[in-house]
């Protein structure tokens, strides 16, 4: 199972993938104490994952088991995690940081340095960064997002790299440690905790 089997999400599929994994992170407990009210919350959650799809886009790579873009998932090269300040204008992020008001942007930017700082403490020097994976609701527990894994990780192993990811919840870990990802580094964001995984080359 190659990456010729996922679709490559382009510019034309920007809207619906932001929508998937708005949908998908939207009781994300994280999210939930950085964007307070459930109702702002579903609004811009829904902005943030463009910005986070469109920077994918344009210096990483999205993709979904099919066309019909049920599940994302966003992955970058570490030498494309560089989030200077003319990549976030251009993939919208200042946009978004400009709409947002002053205490949710507080937070926002917690949660951003803590990531981070785990990134930069743990991940190795060359690798591939799994930014996001989500699958809509009505289709979980159909193996989507285990496609998406195991077509972009053969990949991955192919080139003889590493890959990184930050996650939250002892399911998540649980999911990802199936695929051959280990805890290296825990911490905290907003209270809540947090940690971030590193699978070995095969």
């Amino acid at each position: 199972m190659g990456i010729e089997t996922l679709y490559r999400v382009r510019k034309y599929g920007l809207k619906k993938a932001s929508r998937v994994l708005g949908v998908a992170f939207q009781n994300d407990p994280h999210f939930a104490l950085i964007m307070h009210d459930p109702a702002y919350r579903r609004e811009e959650i829904q902005h943030l994952f463009w910005c986070i799809v469109n920077y994918g886009i344009i210096y990483g790579e999205v993709y979904s088991p099919s066309f019909e873009i049920e599940a994302v998932s966003v992955w970058l090269r570490s030498k494309d995690y560089s989030l200077t300040a003319g990549r976030l204008i251009r993939s919208g992020f200042f946009r978004l940081l400009w709409q947002i008001d002053r205490e949710t942007l507080k937070r926002f930017r917690e949660y951003g340095e803590e990531m981070e700082r785990m990134h930069r403490e743990s991940a190795p020097t060359e690798y591939w960064y799994l930014w996001a994976l989500g699958v809509r609701p009505e289709f979980q527990k159909k193996g989507l997002a285990s496609k998406m894994l195991r077509a972009m990780l053969e990949r991955i192993d192919k080139e003889g790299l590493p890959c990184w990811l930050e996650t939250s919840g002892d399911i998540n870990e649980r999911i990802y440690e199936r695929f051959g990802f280990e805890v290296i580094k825990r911490g905290s964001a907003l209270g809540e905790p947090d940690c971030g995984m590193l699978r070995h080359p095969r």
